[in-house]
This record gives C-alpha cells, sequence and structure tokens, in this order.
C-alpha cells in the first residue's frame, strides 16, 4: 500500500479491520458508528479492492456509518453467499443497510438484494455486471474473442504491454489521461527522468536518478506484467500526513545521490520487441547485460513470464549497453524478476555486488519446460551477499522458498513479513524500502571494513 493511500484514510478517519469467519478473514475499513440511520456497505468492482471509495466518501460527512467488504472476482452465488457470511459476522444484518456496487461489486449487490431483501433498506448499483445488454461492449467482444481463442490472442482485456494497458484504461474511462498524469507528477516529485538507449535492433527505455558514484549501483528488476514504475512507491520521499493537529513528512527511504535507473524489458513499455525471437529468462539476462555500455550504473526490468534463457540474454545487453559492467552492481527483483536477477547471478557473479530477492519465482512450472525450476536448479551457484524478503501469505510463491534459498546461498539472510502476500512492495512499500536499504548499506559498509583491514 502506498503512503497517499495511507495518509487518505488517516484523513479520512477510516479504520482497517479484520473479521475471521469459516475459513476467510474479511478485510474491509470502517468509520462511525450504528445510529438511527442505516448503514452503508459499498462493493468495489473487478480488479479493484476497498480504497477505491476513498475519493468518494472524501465528499461525505463524518457522521455516516459505512463499511466496505473485499469482494474476490468471483462467480456471483459464491461471492453472495461470501457477503452474507461477512453481514452475518460483522452485524449489518441486525437493521437494513443502504448497497452501494460498482462494475462487478454491482452484479453481486443486485444478487444480495434479490436473495435477501429483508436486509437492505435501499440500492445503488453503478454500471454493474450481469446484464444482457441490448448493445455488446467493446470490453466483451475482446473477452469472447480472447475466450474463443483459447488465449491464443492479445487484447487488451488482458494487458501485457504499456500500450495495451493504456487501451484498457481506455475502455473503461472517458477521459484516461489522468492516470498518466499521475505517474508523470510522481515521476516528477521523487526527480526520476525517463532516458532511451539503442543496443543493436533494440530500443531501451528506462528511468534514472542520480549519478554513479562511490557506491555501488543499485539495478532493480520487476516482476510479472509490471513495468519500471512500479518501484516509484518504493523510492518515493513521504507525503505529508496529519496526525492530530500537527503535520509530518515521511524522510527520504532512497537517498537522492543513489543513482537509480528503471528499465523496460524487450516486449513491454517503450521497449522494442523482436518478433520470433526466444523470451526464455537466460537470453532476457543476457540481452540486459548488453544494455551497459553507456554508463548508467542503475536499471529496473520489465520482466515477463517467459522461461529464463532469453530473459537473462536481454538483461546481459542491458548491462553491457549501460555500462554498469564497469563495477560490481547490487541486483534486487522481484517475483520473475527475483529469479531472472538470481539467474544473471550466477552467470555473470563478477558484476554482482550483492542481490536481494523479493518472493522470486524460478520453483514450479511456469509456462516452458525451459524455466521450470530455474532458479532453484542455479541457486548454489550464487555467491553475492543476498537478501531474501518473502510474505508469509504468499499465496502466488509459497513462502517455504525463503528456507530453501537460505539453505542454499551461503551468505544471506531472510526477512519473512507478517500479513504480506505476494506484491511486498504494494502491501508494505515502506517496510521493504527500509529492508532493501539496510541490507545495501551493511554489505557497503561491510565493503569498506575489509578494504581497511
Amino acid at each position: 500500500m502506498s503512503t497517499v493511500t495511507k495518509t487518505k484514510r488517516l484523513k479520512m478517519g477510516v479504520k482497517v479491520k479484520y473479521l475471521n469467519n469459516e475459513g476467510y478473514q474479511f478485510s474491509y475499513f470502517t468509520r462511525g458508528e450504528p445510529g438511527s440511520q442505516p448503514s452503508v456497505l459499498m462493493l468495489h468492482g473487478f480488479s479493484l479492492n476497498k480504497d477505491m471509495w476513498l475519493n468518494t466518501i472524501e465528499f461525505w460527512k463524518e457522521g455516516i456509518r459505512m463499511g466496505e467488504h473485499l469482494t474476490k472476482e468471483q462467480p456471483q452465488s459464491l461471492c453472495s453467499k461470501c457477503l452474507f457470511q461477512f453481514v452475518q459476522c460483522a452485524g449489518l444484518n441486525h437493521k437494513p443497510f443502504h448497497l452501494v456496487g460498482m462494475s462487478m461489486g454491482g452484479m453481486v449487490a443486485g444478487v444480495y438484494a434479490a436473495l435477501y431483501p429483508a436486509h437492505i433498506s435501499s440500492l445503488a448499483l453503478f454500471c454493474p455486471a450481469g446484464v444482457r445488454y441490448l448493445t455488446d461492449s467493446e470490453f466483451f467482444a475482446q473477452l469472447r474473442e480472447l475466450i474463443f481463442s483459447k488465449g491464443s490472442v492479445e487484447n487488451t482485456v488482458i494487458p501485457v504491454t504499456e500500450e495495451q494497458l493504456e487501451n484498457f484504461v481506455k475502455l473503461c474511462l472517458y477521459h484516461p489521461i489522468f492516470l498518466k498524469i499521475q505517474v508523470k507528477t510522481k515521476r516528477l516529485s521523487l526527480g526520476v527522468k525517463v532516458k532511451y538507449l539503442n543496443s543493436e535492433d533494440y530500443r531501451f527505455r528506462y528511468f534514472t536518478r542520480g549519478k554513479p558514484g562511490s557506491q555501488p549501483s543499485v539495478l532493480m528488476l520487476h516482476g510479472f506484467s509490471l513495468n519500471k514504475d512500479m518501484w516509484l512507491n518504493t523510492i518515493e520521499v513521504g507525503l505529508p500526513f496529519i496526525l492530530g493537529w500537527v503535520m509530518l513528512a515521511w524522510p527520504w527511504v532512497f537517498p537522492k545521490d543513489l543513482h537509480l535507473v528503471c528499465l523496460d524489458l524487450p516486449g513491454h513499455g517503450g521497449t522494442t520487441r523482436l518478433l520470433g525471437e526466444s523470451h526464455t529468462a537466460l537470453a532476457q539476462a543476457k540481452r540486459i547485460h548488453q544494455f551497459q555500455k553507456e554508463g548508467i550504473r542503475v536499471g529496473e526490468y520489465l520482466m515477463k513470464e517467459q522461461p529464463q534463457s532469453l530473459c537473462s540474454q536481454c538483461l546481459f545487453q542491458f548491462v553491457q549497453c549501460a555500462g554498469l559492467n564497469h563495477n560490481p552492481f547490487h541486483l534486487v527483483g522481484i517475483s520473475m524478476g527475483g529469479m531472472v536477477a538470481g539467474i544473471y547471478a550466477t552467470l555473470y557473479p563478477a558484476h554482482v555486488f550483492s542481490l536481494a530477492l523479493l518472493c522470486p519465482a524460478g520453483f514450479l512450472d511456469l509456462t516452458s519446460s525451459e524455466s521450470r525450476y530455474s532458479l532453484h536448479d542455479n541457486m548454489r551457484k550464487i555467491k553475492a551477499p543476498t537478501q531474501i524478503i518473502w510474505g508469509k501469505d504468499d499465496k502466488v510463491f509459497d513462502s517455504s522458498g525463503a528456507g530453501i534459498l537460505a539453505a542454499a546461498i551461503p551468505n544471506s539472510q531472510v526477512h519473512l513479513l507478517e500479513k504480506c502476500g505476494h506484491f511486498i512492495t504494494l502491501e508494505r512499500p515502506r517496510t521493504s524500502a527500509r529492508l532493501l536499504l539496510e541490507f545495501y548499506k551493511s554489505v557497503c559498509d561491510s565493503a569498506k571494513q575489509k578494504k581497511v583491514a
């Protein structure tokens, strides 16, 4: 969760709570107390969560009692049953309440009102799903195309590239430009600059901050379906927040003088995609390594769920073109980017000063037999000091992988985060940033002491 979200929650006076019932842990936020007026229960839409309503309730009076249920993208019957379970557990069924739902949440709200009419005092539906519309929307046309093609056709319903993501946003918004403005504003506030480098047939796009110095540079590799901007929350300056009548601000987590570069991997974002090429992790790592020759010291790798060989080749190409191979650098990778980082450290140990792996892939069968257990098969070759960070509640890659890696890598340390899933940098931005920076400083200090000795 970003600092912006935390600050807004604090400003709105909402409290995040949890309820456990019959195998479920419900996460929700609430404000106010039950009174003579009906309570308000709000259900979010597809791929979103409770925080989507913060901008709405900002304009509401604090006297309104409201709660927001974290719905899952499930068939309507299960969603309605889960919602009933939450209502019972939260005590909302003691008197009729006002139910609000948007998109998929609108469908669930409508079905719930039909199943449990005694619970509902009134209902508000925002563009709900589940209706046989008179005309077919572009979204459903593309969804039907994707289903009939069995996933062989690329479209904006499941965006992978930056262009597809932009097209998906255009389907949902009348004026999608404000999302671009948000990202550009955050880049500007953090002092990062978007740049391009050309190497062979590739044009790499990345952002950078700071200048190369005496300290090792930091190369950061992102995870599947994300891009370089996922690291903005990690390196961002603290925004002001209000505690009582006092305005406070978090300090910089990553110092301004630490040089950072974040890269879009070939086939993603603004970096070239060449058709017909292998996209294994090994190939990508080698290609990014080539990217070093221009003197850039830190990078962020836009990782696609691809086999290991091409990923390693891409990383090698980037490192060469950007000049990162001039001095050993600190390499950071999350999820699929973690797998590539680990493979790169085994292929080019002289380039890697230290390594940080956040819930890395490479412990299970992926889309290709070439990437099966790729990190697991190579982990004993990693010699650099290594930090392993994993969410204890990771439902994508099991946290047992942390212990497996630690047992195989001699100079390693493990951090398991409580109540944290797979998206560590989103769920625990401050904690993950602090751990990354503390480890980086510790290995730098250790290297200095060895030189003195």
